[in-house]
């Protein structure tokens, strides 16, 4: 018989550099990789090419899915209603935009019931847009989880 062994004191010793061990190698790893992944809310090269634009339109994904062309579209705005409809003169393409409040300054941010009609597609999304930009009449409006930005003038 042996005496004085106690199984459990011998490794006792041996489990907190272990369970510290198994710590590193597995949540440090998955720690850098979430906040390697991690950007500001609204940062990123899609809304910073959406900001370059400077025509009227439906930008999803930082390309125009309907750009506003005096020549071929017509735009018609209800006040009280706080609705814009972007239309080609056939009215084949089409952007319904219906606000909660109209975009009065920069960091707003405004629920919009978007509708739109483009190359056959047909879509519709209720939105919380960020206004990123306001200059010259127009208003650039931003969502980030979606990736689609509104540039607006109206006539106020």
């Amino acid at each position: 018989m042996i005496k004085d062994c106690n199984i459990d004191e011998r490794h006792k010793n041996r489990r907190a550099p272990a369970f510290v061990f198994v710590w590193v190698c597995a949540i440090f790893p998955a720690v850098c990789l979430i906040s390697a992944c991690r950007h500001e809310s609204g940062t990123g090269p899609t809304r910073e090419m959406f900001l370059e634009r400077r025509t009227p339109g439906l930008v999803l994904n930082a390309g125009y899915a309907f750009e506003y062309e005096v020549q071929s579209c017509q735009r018609v705005v209800n006040d009280i209603r706080k609705t814009i409809r972007f239309q080609t003169d056939d009215q084949e393409s089409y952007v319904n935009m219906v606000f909660d409040n109209w975009p009065a300054r920069e960091g707003d941010r405004v629920g919009v019931k978007l509708d739109y009609s483009v190359s056959q597609r047909f879509k519709k999304m209720d939105l919380e847009m960020e206004v990123l930009k306001m200059e010259g009449g127009n208003s650039w409006l931003w969502n980030d989880s979606s990736k689609t930005g509104l540039i607006i003038f109206l006539d106020k």
